[in-house]
């Protein structure tokens, strides 16, 4: 089995640097075609009892989105519509949504938020980072990203809103990747290669949350999964959730800052992109609190603290980088 998962493994980071390196669109789609079977290959490796399904799933999406974007690219780039603009920019919208199907972000996260909680620890890690890279760098190499704008607003307001109150940690980590991919994809509006700087340090934060989570066989962000953990896992899983969330000074705020002074001019679409990490960080500092400081069976009195306890934690410590302007 291991050794099955490691040769799909290689297959998979190989399709990536066929994709990183290709100047053609068709190597790149061929390099995605790669990408998806390898990972069809690690999910059914793990011969669960949801294997053959997720393996299913994944292909169909992936296979109906890369369809679609290799038939666009074709008619784009071929001389048949070059003189006629307004086909032209529908095959690069269409082309920008089939990556951004890919991607499992809004209006297009259904196959993505189903499929996450199904597969196992390592394919979960390996679809939060690593198959993000292909698509995003496809985003990227095309000039044209008016249409992305609402893949970004949508994102943004949407994913805390259908995330907010998932206790199971990996329906939980699927909306807040969907998240996290609006403030990647919202700096490709600028040409700007954060996103790659963003999308690294998603994915040491994401790893650092998931290997205790793995190794204490954790499920869902509840009191008596937090019960045989020692104190030194509960802040560790604790910090690494503040820094998923943006909250400085741990390391997840810092690509969010940068991104920031990117958009600054952009001020609806900071605005949004700021509301909503502080609607995913409201609910993980809540749910921290509630799991690690508070005992067995609270009632509603102590739920409601909880929740003004970790305003009142989000909102000091958000304001304490600022207090220094005014000294």
């Amino acid at each position: 089995m291991f050794l099955n998962y490691f040769l799909f493994l290689f297959m998979l980071l190989f399709s990536i640097i066929i994709a990183i390196s290709s100047t053609s669109w068709f190597i790149l789609w061929l390099a995605l075609e790669i990408n998806t079977l390898s990972f069809c290959g690690m999910i059914f490796s793990w011969k669960s009892k949801n294997s053959s399904e997720s393996s299913m799933k994944y292909f169909l999406a992936q296979s109906f989105s890369s369809a679609i974007f290799i038939f666009s690219a074709m008619w784009n780039f071929s001389n048949f519509f070059q003189i006629n603009s307004t086909l032209n920019t529908l095959f690069i919208n269409l082309m920008l949504m089939m990556l951004v199907f890919k991607l499992g972000m809004i209006p297009f996260h259904i196959w993505f938020t189903t499929l996450l909680p199904k597969l196992s620890w390592e394919n979960s890690f390996m679809i939060l980072s690593l198959q993000k890279i292909i698509p995003l760098w496809a985003i990227n190499s095309i000039s044209d990203k008016t249409i992305l704008i609402l893949c970004v607003i949508f994102s943004a307001i949407l994913s805390p809103i259908l995330g907010f109150g998932i206790l199971i940690i990996k329906s939980m980590l699927a909306y807040s990747s969907i998240s996290h991919l609006a403030w990647m994809t919202a700096s490709m509006m600028y040409n700007s290669n954060i996103w790659l700087t963003y999308l690294i340090i998603y994915s040491f934060t994401t790893l650092a949350f998931l290997y205790p989570a793995y190794f204490m066989k954790m499920t869902q962000l509840n009191q008596s999964s937090f019960q045989n953990l020692t104190l030194f896992m509960k802040f560790s899983i604790l910090f690494s959730l503040l820094s998923m969330g943006g909250l400085p000074p741990f390391l997840g705020f810092f690509p969010k800052w940068l991104i920031i002074n990117i958009l600054w001019n952009s001020h609806f679409i900071t605005l949004i992109l700021i509301v909503s990490s502080l609607i995913n960080l409201f609910f993980y500092t809540r749910v921290s609190y509630a799991s690690i400081f508070i005992s067995s069976n609270p009632n509603k009195t102590m739920f409601l603290s909880s929740s003004i306890s970790s305003l009142f934690l989000l909102i000091s410590t958000l304001m304490s980088p600022f207090i220094f302007l005014f000294v």
